[in-house]
């Protein structure tokens, strides 16, 4: 339960830094308001159900573990069984839609495509024609000669993605990454000690009544 508990912790710090990192993004350019909407919305629901879990968790803290109320409460935690998976499905399925938002948010915010891209792309299509060997000799000299000095209307790229761009991309789609890769585990985790609790309910009631002592026995009606 501890270890839940800590795993929870760390995901609320993961999803509030992402989402102030998507938040900078999104204020450095002009991002569409659907767009907008739809990642405070996603954000809404991730952390919504991150608050469900801990609040499950929170009313099985183990301190509550004691004596008489030990079973009471496993039982109960077995019935949240159905609570705290939902919560973790929608979770995960916020985190995926944050990827899709952050890939979103870049081609809003960069340009789209840069000169690079549309050189690079205009280059390798000329290229590719080259594949299927179907030219003649005189056909394939022309289209070399193309490859030699792009179109008129394309330039040579005079600039690339800046550091940050390429830094800020790689390391938001990492951690996008990360937290969908933990939340599996903790999934994995939660089931295995779901798995644990069960067996050993099902153990304890198995366990045979012991007899009532005779003179706590409830006396007939007359």
């Amino acid at each position: 339960m501890a270890e839940m508990m800590t795993i929870l912790e760390v995901k609320y710090a993961e999803v509030q830094r992402l989402a102030l990192k998507l938040q900078t993004e999104m204020q450095r350019g002009h991002v569409d308001d659907a767009l907008r909407n739809r990642a405070t919305a996603t954000f809404g629901e991730a952390y919504d159900s991150l608050k469900q879990v801990k609040r499950l968790l929170e009313r099985l803290r183990p301190g509550l573990y004691h004596s008489g109320n030990r079973l009471w409460f496993r039982a109960k935690f077995l019935q949240r069984e159905e609570m705290i998976k939902s919560a973790m499905a929608t979770t995960e399925t916020g985190i995926t839609s944050l990827r899709e938002i952050a890939n979103d948010v870049f081609s809003s915010v960069a340009p789209e495509p840069t000169v690079h891209e549309v050189w690079f792309r205009t280059v390798y299509r000329q290229i590719t024609n080259l594949l299927p060997g179907t030219e003649t000799c005189q056909g394939t000299r022309k289209s070399q000669a193309s490859l030699r000095s792009p179109p008129a209307n394309i330039s040579s790229p005079t600039s690339e993605p800046t550091e940050h761009e390429v830094a800020f991309r790689v390391e938001i789609l990492q951690d996008l990454r990360e937290v969908k890769n933990e939340m599996k585990n903790w999934t994995d985790t939660n089931a295995r000690a779901l798995r644990e609790m069960q067996d050993m309910l099902q153990e304890a009631l198995s366990r045979p009544v012991p007899p009532v002592p005779e003179g706590l026995n409830c006396p007939e009606a007359a």
